[in-house]
């Protein structure tokens, strides 16, 4: 089976570790991370196992829209907490 290359390294701030946690999951590109949504990326990750955390999410988002994790706006950051808070509780249930 041929190994996939990841371009994450690419997206603005995207950590190693996400990056490594991502291609894991088998999340390679920029369009793998489109599809999924920051929210559905962080879910894979959690069914994964892998325990991010809503900075992981914040780095997400900021890649997908190419600003830095900290400028991503507070009322997006609170509708991310809202949503991944959707699955936590739905794998606590």
């Amino acid at each position: 089976m041929e190994e996939r290359k990841s371009e994450l390294n690419q997206l603005k701030n995207m950590a190693r570790m996400t990056e490594q946690w991502l291609n894991r999951v088998g999340v390679f590109t920029r369009d793998d991370l489109e599809t999924l949504g920051p929210v559905g990326a962080y879910k894979l990750l959690k069914e994964q196992g892998i325990k991010p955390t809503m900075n992981v999410l914040y780095a997400i988002e900021g890649a997908l829209t190419d600003t830095h994790w900290l400028d991503v706006s507070a009322q997006t950051k609170a509708k991310l907490r809202a949503e991944a808070k959707t699955i936590n509780l739905e794998r606590a249930g």
